[in-house]
């Protein structure tokens, strides 16, 4: 979480949906700042650069051939970025996998879910502007308790070291 709001990667190649993301995520109490990557290629390269909790959520797809930059992204899906998330990504943070491919979004949830992501699977065509609103609001608490133990953390580390006795010069 950064000061006053949340950071979203969304992983979907098709604008309709990311524009009906972007409307439905415009909350009045955070900001939601949306990360688009339109391959899976894109989305890799995203995980792989900024590890750990750069994202305070992922909305993944699995189908993500609609806009294809690169011959390589003709060979890669939502698969390959769930295993991107695995390698590069913290276990907190929450996934919305909103893919229409009946077969393989349930695929993605299970694998996500077994590395002990918490994991979200909604059909997009199923998905509402509530089912959406009340996947962020999970992600707004999720991310408020890491900055939260981070700051505890951080100001335990602190105590301690005031603890701890200097040796004299």
């Amino acid at each position: 979480m950064y000061r006053d709001g949340i950071r979203i990667l969304v992983v979907d190649d098709n604008e309709h949906r990311i524009t009906t993301i972007r409307q439905w995520t415009q909350l009045p109490s955070v900001e939601v700042r949306i990360t688009w990557a339109r391959t899976a290629g894109l989305a890799i390269g995203i995980l792989r650069r900024d590890r750990g909790r750069a994202f305070d959520g992922i909305v993944l797809d699995h189908d993500l051939n609609e806009q294809c930059i690169t011959d390589v992204d003709h060979l890669v899906n939502g698969k390959d970025v769930a295993d991107a998330i695995v390698q590069n990504v913290d276990g907190d943070v929450p996934i919305l996998i909103d893919s229409g491919n009946r077969t393989e979004g349930p695929k993605l949830a299970a694998r996500l879910l077994g590395c002990g992501f918490d994991v979200e699977y909604v059909p997009f065509e199923e998905l509402r502007h509530s089912d959406l609103r009340a996947w962020l609001k999970g992600v707004v608490e999720a991310s408020a308790d890491v900055t939260i133990y981070r700051r505890w953390q951080s100001q335990k580390k602190r105590e301690d070291r005031r603890l701890v006795p200097r040796e004299p010069n």
